[in-house]
């Protein structure tokens, strides 16, 4: 699950190297793009508002996301949930110094 997919890049070339890839992403527009331009799986949503099963996840990556949550700990309170036993979390933040 790629979480804050924008219209599906990350996703696009996970898709072309062989993994079962499923983009989440609030922007409708942006989600728009990535299903109607590329085909990609995209759900218009948050991850804490996802319908994903539980112990259902091998991986989340979450690239430049964490930093606009309102609520981290609801977002890592369902990766938990949602990711297998021995399921990875990646979460790459954007750190910019003024």
């Amino acid at each position: 699950v790629d979480v804050g997919s924008n219209a599906g890049r990350f996703l696009y070339l996970a898709e072309r190297s062989g993994f079962n890839s499923v983009g989440v992403e609030p922007s409708k527009p942006l989600a728009k793009i990535g299903v109607e331009n590329f085909n990609l799986n995209i759900k218009n949503c948050k991850l804490e508002d996802s319908d994903f099963l539980p112990s259902s996840i091998d991986i989340i990556t979450a690239i430049d996301v964490f930093e606009h949550l309102i609520n981290p700990k609801n977002f890592l309170d369902k990766s938990h949930e949602i990711l297998k036993d021995d399921g990875i979390l990646v979460i790459k933040v954007l750190f910019v110094l003024f």
